[in-house]
């Protein structure tokens, strides 16, 4: 478990991302980077 939480935590939160953001990225034509700054964490604002 605590595997998990290391990588969730390495992947999305340390990034200010969230597995969503994976999702929207895979469906659209221009993915953001993932060290893209984010200006309302927890809202996507990529548009």
């Amino acid at each position: 478990m605590r595997d998990a939480v290391a990588t969730y935590a390495a992947q999305y939160v340390a990034h200010g991302r969230c597995p969503a953001d994976d999702l929207l990225d895979a469906v659209r034509d221009d993915p953001v980077p993932h060290d893209a700054p984010h200006d309302t964490p927890g809202k996507d604002v990529r548009r």
